[in-house]
């Protein structure tokens, strides 16, 4: 009887652990959760599959649930996107294509463009825009190319400079010569001319100087003169216009 109760008491415990796994991982899958259909159209389907994760800012929040052929060749995905998370998804929304890591798996992310709770929301599957991935093959090969011809760059460089760098240093060193003989050559001129220009410069001070001492000393006599002198000039055009006027110096014969 004993052994009976244990063995229903163990499965009932066991029942009980796999009903909670069973709802812990509902909870984490969303099951019974309503979603809202979400669109991308991509031109190629390299990296994408059904039922790859579709991320908002690094965590799930649905799954790709299918891959259609369009009339152009182009590929249309259509995800699930759980309602909860409905409001993250705005206008500015772009997806793109992620992998974790740089082998990984790949998932679809969305850039966020969370929406007011108050703001009415778009009925029907919401279409976004879609970024291609950067093609790693075609990178590399375009690497491989950049580096070849990088390398042939460089030998071209490598022998214009061994054929033309030393006749450049050579020109280089004949112009440093010419420069320091020049040089040399002002230096000396600058020696001999140093004393007569110190002379010349003396004389030119003394000279200035005893021109300022002579305007200091005439200064307060000149501007008197010249008032005299102008005064008399006027006088003297006065008197003959007079004269001139009378008509007296017309009636004097000449001499």
């Amino acid at each position: 009887m004993k052994e009976q109760r244990g063995h229903w008491v163990f499965l009932g415990f066991a029942g009980f652990l796999s009903l909670a796994m069973v709802v812990g991982l509902g909870r984490e899958k969303h099951w019974g959760e309503s979603s809202q259909e979400v669109q991308l159209v991509a031109p190629t389907a390299a990296g994408l599959r059904t039922g790859i994760d579709v991320r908002i800012s690094g965590l799930p929040v649905g799954q790709v649930v299918g891959l259609e052929m369009e009339p152009n060749a182009s590929v249309r995905v259509r995800m699930k996107v759980f309602e909860s998370y409905r409001r993250l998804i705005g206008p500015k929304s772009v997806a793109s294509q992620g992998v974790d890591g740089f082998v990984g798996d790949h998932f679809i992310a969305i850039s966020p463009d969370p929406q007011p709770a108050s703001a009415s929301l778009k009925q029907g599957a919401v279409r976004l825009p879609y970024t291609q991935p950067v093609d790693f093959t075609t990178l590399l090969e375009q690497l491989v190319e950049t580096q070849v011809l990088l390398q042939g760059a460089l030998r071209k460089i490598g022998g214009v400079a061994e054929k033309d760098l030393p006749v450049a240093l050579s020109d280089m060193r004949r112009t440093m010569a010419g420069v320091n003989k020049l040089s040399s050559t002002l230096n000396r001129e600058v020696v001999g001319i140093g004393p007569q220009l110190k002379t010349t410069l003396q004389t030119m001070d003394r000279t200035g100087d005893s021109a300022t001492e002579l305007m200091k000393t005439t200064n307060p006599l000149l501007a008197p003169t010249l008032k005299d002198v102008q005064g008399l000039a006027a006088s003297t055009n006065r008197l003959l216009n007079g004269l001139f006027g009378s008509g007296w110096l017309n009636q004097v014969p000449a001499p």
